[in-house]
This record gives C-alpha cells, sequence and structure tokens, in this order.
C-alpha cells in the first residue's frame, strides 16, 4: 500500500511542477493594480445594496453548470446510443 502511495505522490508532484511551470509562463494580470476612485467605491457600495451583483453571479453560474451538466449527459446518452 505504501508503495502505491509513493508513485501517486510522485506523479501528483510531476504534474504539480508542471503546472507551475506553466503558470510562469502566463504574463501577469493587466487588473492587478486597478482601482477606483474612492467615490465611485462608495457609490458602487449603495447600488450593490439594491442592486445584488455578487448573488446575481452566483446565481448564474450555478445555472450555467446545472446547463453544462445536463448537455453533457445528453451528449454522452447520445453517444452510448449510437455505439449501440
Amino acid at each position: 500500500m505504501n508503495f502505491w502511495n509513493n508513485i501517486t505522490d510522485g506523479i501528483n508532484d510531476v504534474f504539480n511542477e508542471i503546472f507551475q511551470f506553466i503558470l510562469l509562463l502566463l504574463p501577469d494580470s493587466p487588473f492587478k493594480d486597478f482601482s477606483l476612485p474612492p467615490e465611485i467605491e462608495t457609490f458602487l457600495g449603495y447600488l450593490n445594496y439594491y442592486i445584488p451583483f455578487a448573488e446575481m453571479v452566483s446565481i448564474g453560474l450555478v445555472w450555467i453548470t446545472a446547463v453544462s451538466v445536463y448537455y453533457s449527459y445528453q451528449l454522452i446518452l447520445r453517444l452510448i446510443n449510437a455505439v449501440k
């Protein structure tokens, strides 16, 4: 059992190193140093109280995830029927 754990840990380490190397190749975010003036931030805070943008985004992401799972399931079923 310990042998297999060592093998999987080694494979995970290799993939982690590859992933870290790929991330180093990507450029820095252009929005890292982006900031809004304090007046705009205050206004957006008041606007967010009446129109909850964060909740709208999270609900939209859940909806998109559910729809994509449904279409993926339908695609898999069609592929299985095509093979039969």
